[in-house]
């Protein structure tokens, strides 16, 4: 069934409930005349037609789904409800709200640092050729530091095999 046609039968759904009615009970008069011819009893045959029909308002609420776009109608009470919820305490919602808020702020934040750092490629024309150069020359402190700004000069000065240094 189109959309447009869904979202039409929103707004005439007594209109949709009796056309439901009405086909529901045609497939339950035609099971039941089926029966009639195979040798039942009117009333065994009516019996036996609705039990394999089954749950008639199960059938009908699934062909209403299919029908109408139940989701709207659904959203539309769920924002009349998150309405009268937010005027009734509304330092409860408000909290609830800062706390999405945050949460997913934080994601948000997590993720961009995670995606600039592990993801996106380096911003250098040939990511794979890159190199560090370490000062391996035992400091006080016992740690090993990157080599320092004269150092780094004097590297790209005497550099003949490395492009562009830079610390």
């Amino acid at each position: 069934m189109p959309a447009l046609t869904r979202f039409v039968n929103l707004f005439r759904r007594r209109s949709v409930d009796g056309d439901l009615d009405e086909e529901l009970t045609f497939h339950v008069e035609m099971l039941t005349d089926k029966y009639v011819k195979q040798g039942m009893t009117r009333d065994e045959a009516m019996g036996a037609a609705r039990r394999h029909a089954g749950n008639l308002l199960v059938a009908k609420e699934d062909m209403r789904e299919a029908r109408i776009m139940m989701w709207i109608d659904s959203l539309a009470r769920d924002l009349v409800y998150g309405a009268r919820m937010f005027l009734r305490q509304p330092g409860t919602s408000l909290l609830a709200v800062v706390t999405l808020s945050l949460g997913i702020g934080a994601n948000t934040v997590i993720y961009s640092l995670l995606h600039a750092a592990l993801i996106q490629p380096l911003p250098f024309p040939s990511p794979d050729r890159l190199v560090a150069v370490v000062d391996n020359f035992a400091t006080q402190n016992q740690f090993d530091t990157g080599p320092t700004i004269p150092e780094t000069l004097d590297a790209r000065a005497a550099s003949k095999t490395l492009d562009p240094v830079s610390s």
